[in-house]
């Protein structure tokens, strides 16, 4: 477009008055950059104006195809997941402490594996009570989570990359990393802890996003939600507190960059929102974990004391925890994965054959992964 030095004549401003208001001269760089701007626009046009954008701004919107594709990542990762659960069919690495202890949990009489808070063993137990005390009844409710997992995680890739292909690469890569599906198919506590943080996030970007665009009317529901999810992280094992953490730095960034210069009655019930959802809220989601073992007949009988009692026996036993182990694998070692871990290293019955479970990266995820890293 070409610009004048000196304001535009009256025949110009005729000719600009016959044009819609939003529309440019044919062939003009500004109606270029309009249909260039056009899905920014519509994914963002309640955001607030500033001079920096943080990254749940450039989030995308789920839509009704999205949820349903996280059905299926879910159904499809479910069915993975179940094949040859049986094996081993003896206690899988840390299987030995948890499934002892959830069996436990089934007679109401005893406060198992003080180690680690009770939901993880809970739900575990839920799996023994369905399918019977068999190795497909020890590791079921693990793979519901690990599917559950999964479908969050697609939803994520989709609002991060806002592109689909790019999205279900996410997801195909999270599929095949061994991390993931080694630890969804054992009866331990870390696919409960992670299953709740990934839809924690998924809710927490929900109230993010509505905070972006409608001043948080109706957030309510999703904060709410995230906080029960990030508290029933923790209450699945303790690693789950720094997802919390990490969590809350993120929102007040964000909710500082949407309510900074908003009246301050504004900004005090935007914090408000954040401190129950994000502060009281996974802090009684965690506390009432333990309230069943009140109504256990146990000697001696648990007592509203025993709730932060148990916190201290939890500490002291973390403390106690070996600091170098047989199996420990330096994160030194993971890129080019000279030290993996022997899960489970078991002879068959028929002669002459051994059945394992090996953790180690999938070369074709970790080694591409670091060369995008450094590219």
């Amino acid at each position: 477009m070409t610009h004048r030095s000196g304001p535009p004549n009256l025949d110009q401003v005729k000719k600009l008055n016959k044009k819609a208001p939003n529309q440019a001269p044919k062939g003009s760089s500004r109606q270029h950059d309009q249909a260039g701007s056009n899905e920014a626009v519509s994914l963002n046009s309640a955001l607030p104006t500033t001079s920096t954008a943080t990254l749940s701004m450039q989030l995308r919107k789920w839509t009704r195809a999205d949820f349903r594709d996280a059905l299926w990542v879910l159904f499809v990762a479910q069915i993975a997941l179940l094949l040859y659960l049986q094996f081993p069919r003896g206690y899988n690495f840390d299987e030995f402490h948890y499934i002892p202890a959830a069996k436990k949990i089934l007679t109401f009489a005893q406060y198992p594996n003080f180690e680690h808070p009770p939901l993880g063993k809970f739900l575990i137990a839920i799996g023994l009570h369905l399918w019977g005390d068999i190795p497909f009844g020890w590791r079921f409710m693990n793979t519901v989570f690990g599917a559950l997992s999964l479908s969050a995680f697609h939803l994520i890739a989709i609002a991060l990359f806002r592109k689909k292909h790019t999205a279900w690469l996410a997801t195909g890569l999270t599929a095949f990393n061994m991390l993931f599906f080694v630890q969804s198919r054992i009866g331990m506590l870390d696919s409960f802890m992670v299953g709740f943080f990934l839809w924690g996030l998924v809710f927490l970007m929900s109230a993010l996003k509505n905070e972006q665009n409608s001043g948080g009317q109706g957030s309510h529901r999703y904060w709410g939600l995230a906080g029960l999810c990030f508290g029933l992280s923790t209450a699945s094992k303790w690693s789950g507190a720094f997802g919390l953490l990490a969590a809350g730095i993120w929102s007040l960034g964000v909710m500082h960059e949407v309510y900074g210069t908003r009246p301050t009655q504004e900004r005090i019930q935007a914090m408000m929102r954040l401190i129950l959802g994000l502060g009281a809220l996974p802090v009684i989601a965690y506390f009432s974990t333990f309230l069943p073992f009140l109504a256990f007949d146990l000697t001696p009988a648990w007592t509203w004391s025993e709730l932060w009692n148990a916190q201290v026996k939890m500490l002291d036993g973390q403390k106690r925890v070996v600091g170098k182990h047989p199996y420990h694998s330096h994160w030194t070692s993971w890129p080019l994965m000279t030290r993996p871990i022997w899960y489970v290293f078991d002879k068959e019955p028929e002669p002459g054959f051994v059945r394992g479970v090996l953790m180690i990266g999938n070369p074709a995820v970790v080694w591409p992964g670091l060369l995008a890293l450094v590219g």
